[in-house]
């Protein structure tokens, strides 16, 4: 072809001067402006560059020259790459002729007019018709492709109708080799371009967070040079668990458009397989492919395919698949420049995907900040609010959070406590952190709540702190809770002294008692030192009563558990006071006629509610009102959680309200305290006593008070099950006695020789030791004879219950009652669980002792 065209080249020293300048050349517009200039430098009248649009399929203008040969763009000038027309002058080649006989892939090529041998020498016919040309008697023009690596990127034409010049063959050869040259540096100029833009497409890709914001980036018509995008149609397939999912878009030469979701199984087809190789897979002919499916597109015009795996290192997250309607359309560049096109797309998808997760991770931290239960407060470095959560709005009762921000978070805190709360900030700077802070914090209308605060210090990239988050968590109810437990247990400490003086001196007073109870029974009236012992039975009395009240705080108490119907107790305590309280004071009781019954002890839960009515009755010394209220109540796991001396279920509740002078706070903490009093008359015993005894029956008690306001007493008792029987009421009046044998075992030396007094009295005999191992010795060697054995509890060596047990495995069938200067506790209820028969609390008198012993005998015998 080029032999036959074109004469030796005359002027090459011209070309080259002329081809250094182009390539000085950067900007391509500039360099197809030059383009044009020196072609006129080389002797042509007049020229123009035309550059190749395949996806509109046309043949564009860039720069040439009017009518008298001034340089002008022509960029709105077109010629179709299908059908060109005639030009004037010379012969139109079209592509296909081109194609099919001489195997050049151009799309067109201009003869000039008078060359119609050359036309026939060349396609082997003479033009058809004079549509191909036209003649005309002002000069000659010229037009050649730009071919680069077999691929025609544009046109050259050029003509000497202002000068009338023929162009003669040397000119055509000159034109043939400044084509060549300008061919490669139109090539390196849209290379360097295509690289730039391909570099700004995936800078643009990598702005975008969203995989549909990445579709719209990467389809969109602004990136022309990149031709890729421009072929039959492009698609991206993401991988879906074991899918390969084509729902994310298309671009066709009509634009983008969504794709219909479609989707195969990894490994099918073409682009399966690059999934699973991780490989990029050319397939020239689809035809001859039998891994090719048909896609869902609507779309099967497909010939060839070019399949480029999107990976994040190892991992394949998808694929770049490319479509063409022509065989074997896929060069080596095109690969190349693919393979650069799915590195930023696959870095764009893995920077989505991140995203995606961060966005899932905000949304999940959000949501937990949302509805954590503690307020959750963001600050500058200067405690200004940047940020609060819901339950911050509600600690701080305002309306919402737009009325935090801007606030100054040393606002909320207590003046007492700012000094320390601005340490903790610093500590915070310093460490990173700062944790279970506890500050005295205030809300927006002034009043104050106990908190703990936790702060974190915000940073960023360089270290830099920025911002404070502080996580704030309410405590009222963990204060209360633990000043209640503080409470429970100064009161179980002071309890325990207590209940040991009264054991003490229960013992003490035993012997006393006994003995002078033993000496009026012996004594006539008229004796001269009957009053005298009269007065130590009485003095011993109250001394025993007052040990009956230490036991009584101390969770004791004598302790008789049978129903109880606390409507009979508030009836029977009604009567007293209405006798002996003053007028002035109104009295009201509001009863559940349906009330549960409580196991209790009647006597203990009578005092419980006379001490209660006398404590109102001094709390209102001029008038007021008293009111005694029963009901069933449920009390429900959160009440159980913030009263955690109770636990849940069904109770017994009585509530005594007064109108009185009410109490402090400060004084409502330390009413319950043994010999803690506010009257000056007063023991401090009453109120502790009802603690006790209230504590004894598994029951609560709350007190709520203010100064000036008057007071509530509620008790709580385990509502119970049985019903009320009736007691007997019929006293014997002369004393039971006896003729058996009886082993006393106390290891005080006192307390046996007066229990012996008083039973050798009643006529029983009596065996004597003073410890458990002992009565052991005693019992194994008098058991056929021993018909009952009165046990202490509280003796060294071997302790009471040991001493049962012991007893026990002599004979399975021992009569036993527990004899203590404790009230009934967790001892005593266990012998009582394993066959003990009866308990006597010391001190006891004549009438007791002889009572219960009868009793127990005559119970054993029937």
């Amino acid at each position: 072809m080029s032999n036959f065209l074109f004469t030796p080249l005359e002027n090459n020293i011209l070309v080259k001067s002329v081809f250094d300048a182009i390539l000085r050349t950067f900007d391509l517009d500039e360099l197809l402006r030059s383009i044009v200039e020196n072609l006129r430098k080389l002797g042509f009248d007049r020229a123009d560059v035309f550059l190749i649009d395949n996806k509109r399929r046309v043949v564009k203008g860039t720069w040439g020259t009017d009518e008298q040969g001034n340089l002008k763009r022509i960029s709105d000038e077109e010629l179709s790459m299908d059908e060109l027309p005639s030009r004037e002058g010379y012969y139109v080649v079209g592509e296909k002729l081109l194609k099919e006989k001489l195997n050049i892939d151009a799309p067109a090529m201009f003869l000039r007019i008078g060359e119609e041998e050359k036309f026939q020498q060349l396609f082997g016919y003479m033009p058809p018709s004079p549509g191909y040309y036209k003649r005309v008697e002002l000069g000659d023009n010229f037009c050649l492709p730009v071919v680069v690596e077999n691929r025609t990127i544009g046109l050259i034409a050029v003509d000497n109708y202002i000068s009338y010049r023929q162009i003669s063959e040397a000119d055509a050869q000159l034109l043939a080799m400044f084509v060549f040259l300008a061919g490669i540096a139109l090539q390196k100029r849209q290379n360097r371009e295509l690289l730039e833009e391909t570099n700004n497409l995936g800078f643009s890709l990598s702005r975008q967070t969203k995989v549909d914001g990445i579709l719209n980036t990467l389809f969109r018509d602004d990136w022309g040079s990149i031709k890729l995008l421009d072929y039959y149609y492009s698609i991206i397939g993401l991988v879906e668990g074991e899918y390969l999912s084509f729902k994310i878009g298309i671009k066709e030469v009509s634009g983008y458009k969504p794709v219909e979701s479609f989707r195969i199984k990894i490994g099918e087809g073409i682009t399966g397989h690059a999934v699973t190789t991780g490989k990029t897979i050319v397939c020239h002919d689809v035809t001859q492919e039998p891994r090719y499916i048909t896609d869902s597109t609507g779309v099967d015009k497909t010939l060839a395919e070019l399949v480029v795996p999107l990976k994040s290192g190892e991992r394949v997250l998808g694929v770049l698949d490319i479509h063409h309607d022509e065989k074997n359309c896929f060069r080596e560049d095109d690969v190349t420049q693919a393979e650069i096109l799915a590195r930023y797309i696959a870095a764009a998808l893995e920077r989505a995907e991140l995203f995606e997760k961060l966005r899932d991770s905000e949304e999940m931290y959000r949501a937990l900040v949302q509805a954590s239960p503690d307020a959750i407060i963001m600050s500058d470095l200067t405690g200004k609010i940047i940020r609060a959560n819901p339950r911050a709005v509600e600690l701080s009762k305002v309306k919402d959070e737009s009325e935090l921000i801007g606030l100054n978070a040393f606002d909320f805190i207590a003046p007492k406590d700012q000094d320390r709360a601005r340490e903790g900030l610093e500590k915070t700077l310093r460490d990173g952190f700062a944790r279970d802070l506890e500050y005295t914090c205030l809300r927006s209308e002034g009043t104050q709540y106990p908190a703990e605060l936790s702060i974190s210090v915000i940073r960023n990239t360089e270290g830099k702190p920025m911002a404070f988050v502080g996580i704030l968590r309410e405590i009222s109810e963990r204060k209360k809770l633990e000043e209640q437990l503080r409470q429970k247990q100064k009161l179980e400490s002071v309890g325990e002294l207590a209940a040991g003086i009264a054991h003490d001196f229960n013992n003490i007073l035993t012997g006393i008692i006994g003995y002078a109870s033993i000496m009026m029974m012996q004594m006539e009236a008229s004796h001269p030192f009957y009053n005298a012992v009269k007065t130590i039975k009485k003095a011993s009395d109250r001394a025993a009563e007052l040990t009956e009240q230490l036991l009584g705080f101390a969770r004791g108490g004598k302790y008789m558990v049978r129903p109880v119907n606390l409507n009979d107790t508030v009836k029977n305590i009604l009567q007293l006071t209405k006798e002996t309280f003053d007028r002035a004071i109104d009295i009201e009781t509001k009863l559940d006629e349906n009330l549960s019954f409580v196991e209790g002890d009647p006597v203990q839960l009578e005092q419980v509610l006379l001490n209660l009515c006398l404590n109102a009755r001094d709390a209102m010394p001029v008038s007021g009102k008293l009111t005694i209220e029963t009901s069933n109540v449920t009390l429900d796991d959160y009440f159980a959680r913030v009263h955690s001396d109770i636990e849940a279920g069904e109770y017994v509740l009585v509530q005594v309200t007064d109108t009185g002078i009410g109490m402090s706070s400060e004084i409502r903490q330390r009413i319950f305290e043994p010999f803690f009093s506010t009257k000056e008359t007063g023991t401090g015993m009453g109120l502790a006593m009802v603690y006790g005894i209230v504590k004894n029956h598994t029951g609560a008690i709350n007190v709520y008070s203010e100064v000036g306001k008057g007071s509530t007493f509620k008790i709580y008792l385990p509502a119970g099950e049985k019903k009320v029987t009736e007691e007997r009421t019929e006293r014997e009046e002369k004393l039971p006695r006896g003729s058996e044998s009886i082993l006393l075992v106390d290891d005080e030396e006192h307390v046996r020789n007066v229990g012996r007094a008083m039973l050798e009295s009643f006529g029983y005999r009596v065996y004597l030791a003073n410890n458990g191992v002992e009565a052991g010795k005693i019992y194994a060697e008098k058991q056929d004879e021993i018909e009952l054995v009165l046990l202490d509890i509280v003796m060294p060596e071997m302790n009471g219950r040991e001493t049962y047990r012991r007893l026990k495995k002599i004979n399975s069938a021992v009569r036993v009652v527990i004899v203590s200067g404790y009230s009934i506790n967790n001892q005593v209820r266990e012998l009582l669980n394993e066959g003990a028969m009866d308990f006597i609390q010391k001190p006891f008198d004549v009438k007791t002792l002889a009572s219960s012993v009868r009793k127990v005998l005559d119970r054993s015998l029937n």
